[in-house]
């Protein structure tokens, strides 16, 4: 049997882990596994509306019953937003800034101890690689230079904000563009997306982040565990080129010197003053713009980069569906990782509205504002809690209950690679492996499972 660019994916299983979110110190943190070999875009898609996600090639999926912290994969309309007072703020202070108005707090009054939360925004299941990937390898070419913008530092000197007129209308899309179009001020600021790629400059940044944020140890980090986590991607494995090299479709985007695929892995690079100062992964998928993980110079943590890329993202995923032609009434969503009730550090993502979580047990958006879904929040099963139908509790929703039942037909058209070459599980010799491909299968959707190729 022969297929052409296949997704081709290796169950894993269960898997425990220490907990990120509450810091339970014990393998609290329950999910199940897979490794991704190759992932076509519109797989993965279908993926993380089933509450998937990626940490470089190892996929997963929270156990929502029996993890301490259960995780909600949340998306926000981008078509919809309405960009909230807050947000308005940050644009209209981050502009003052470039044209010379405003200059933030001495380093001296608010420096690099004490980052940004919402610079945390994109980490999801970090140990899930970073675990299997602390090895020693060659330090960046010491020849590039690191992130070190001309006012690293900045001046004392602060200047009152210019009036703006009041009620005046507010377009996010306009903001965004404006601001990333500032000439003849006393800053810059710019984006570029490429596919992901691992530099010195890149890796110097992500090292001094991780240090300074996450407090990392010098030298935990080595060129090979951050091109594993935040470069190799499976969405990039079969790249198909179809944007002109020199032709821009966002200003967000620059001006390509080379052809990028319409869909995949890329790096969002942020320069101010043509030096970089952050780097946002996102995956660009059919009907969204997927985010993964953002790092940036914590001496810039007064540019409150978390929300701002966020802003810049949706503004993206805009600019997507317009240069793709979509129809009017087609939504486009910025997928914003995982929503974890009661903790302070999620607490972002929903102001930006209109959010929507995924039921974990019927796979279905509900909206986050909803005032029956805010309830069965608050009165949620330490954590747990489902949207639809009646309410239920941990115990009162099995694994079972959240998986597909896999009929006796489709287990044995399900394909497998076997020896380099792909076969129907009825007719795989590894027998051994017949209930880890349908367990597997039952954790996705029918049409992906048909799809898809499981290598055990």
């Amino acid at each position: 049997m022969s297929i052409r660019n296949p997704s081709i994916l290796s169950p894993i299983g269960p898997s425990e882990h220490e907990c990120g979110y509450c810091h339970s110190h014990a393998d609290t943190s329950l999910s199940y596994g897979a490794w991704a070999h190759t992932l076509r875009p519109v797989h993965y898609q279908r993926l993380i509306d089933r509450g998937w996600r990626r940490s470089g090639q190892y996929l997963y999926k929270p156990a929502m019953a029996r993890t301490c912290c259960p995780q909600y994969a949340i998306r926000l309309d981008v078509t919809e937003f309405r960009a909230s007072k807050q947000h308005r703020l940050l644009l209209n202070r981050t502009r003052r800034y470039l044209l010379g108005d405003w200059d933030p707090p001495a380093a001296s009054d608010a420096g690099a101890g004490s980052p940004e939360v919402a610079g945390e925004r994109h980490v999801e299941h970090p140990h899930a690689v970073l675990s299997a990937v602390h090895m020693d390898v060659s330090a960046p070419d010491a020849n590039e230079p690191a992130s070190a913008a001309a006012s690293a530092a900045p001046p004392r000197r602060v200047v009152a904000p210019r009036s703006a007129a009041k009620n005046a209308p507010f377009d996010v899309h306009t903001a965004v563009h404006d601001l990333l179009s500032v000439q003849g001020g006393k800053h810059t600021l710019r984006t570029e997306l490429e596919l992901a790629s691992c530099t010195p400059a890149k890796f110097a940044l992500y090292d001094a982040y991780q240090q300074a944020v996450h407090g990392d140890a010098p030298g935990k980090n080595t060129v090979k565990s951050f091109t594993r986590f935040l470069v190799t991607s499976p969405l990039n494995a079969n790249p198909h080129f179809s944007r002109a090299a020199g032709r821009s479709l966002s200003v967000i985007a620059g001006h390509p010197t080379s052809p990028l695929p319409e869909f995949g892995t890329f790096h969002l690079n942020y320069y101010l003053d043509d030096v970089l100062i952050a780097v946002s992964v996102i995956d660009l998928l059919p009907w969204c713009v997927s985010s993964v993980y953002l790092f940036y110079d914590p001496r810039f943590h007064w540019l409150s980069l978390g929300k701002l890329s966020a802003l810049v993202e949706l503004v993206l995923a805009r600019d997507e569906a317009a240069a793709r032609a979509r129809a009017q009434a087609d939504p486009m969503f910025l997928y914003m990782g995982f929503y974890v009730p009661r903790c302070t550090k999620m607490e972002y993502k929903g102001q930006f509205r209109p959010s929507a979580l995924l039921d974990p047990v019927a796979y279905d958006w509900v909206p986050l504002d909803d005032a029956d879904v805010q309830r069965r929040l608050r009165e949620s099963d330490r954590g747990f809690a489902t949207f639809t139908g009646e309410a239920r509790t941990r115990d009162g929703v099995p694994d079972a209950a959240m998986h597909r039942v896999v009929g006796a037909d489709e287990k044995r058209a399900i394909m497998v690679l076997e020896d380099r070459h792909v076969t129907r599980l009825a007719e795989y010799a590894g027998t051994d492996a017949f209930d880890s491909v349908v367990e597997f299968a039952a954790r996705m959707d029918t049409a992906t499972a048909k799809e898809i190729v499981f290598a055990p």
